[in-house]
């Protein structure tokens, strides 16, 4: 079953946060939960470079992880906790 929100299928926190009720969230747990997430993904560089993980590799997943301001709009950015 597709979820189609506000703007498509366009994938940011925006059109998750419109989705709410399919994930069985309020809207304040949904946002503390994508700043626990996002506290995580800004310091990935530290976690692999401690346990490791090559520049090569660290490279070619760099792109797997879109900035924050691509993702959330300027106001959903500002409600997070």
């Amino acid at each position: 079953m597709a979820i189609c929100r506000p703007q498509g299928r366009y994938a940011h926190l925006n059109n998750a946060i419109a989705a709410l009720e399919k994930f069985c969230l309020n809207e304040q747990a949904a946002l503390a939960l994508i700043a626990l997430v996002w506290r995580e993904v800004r310091e990935r560089q530290v976690h692999v470079e401690s346990v490791g993980v090559s520049p090569q590799s660290i490279a070619q997943a760099a792109t797997a992880f879109r900035p924050i301001d691509d993702i959330a709009s300027r106001q959903l950015r500002a409600r997070l906790p």
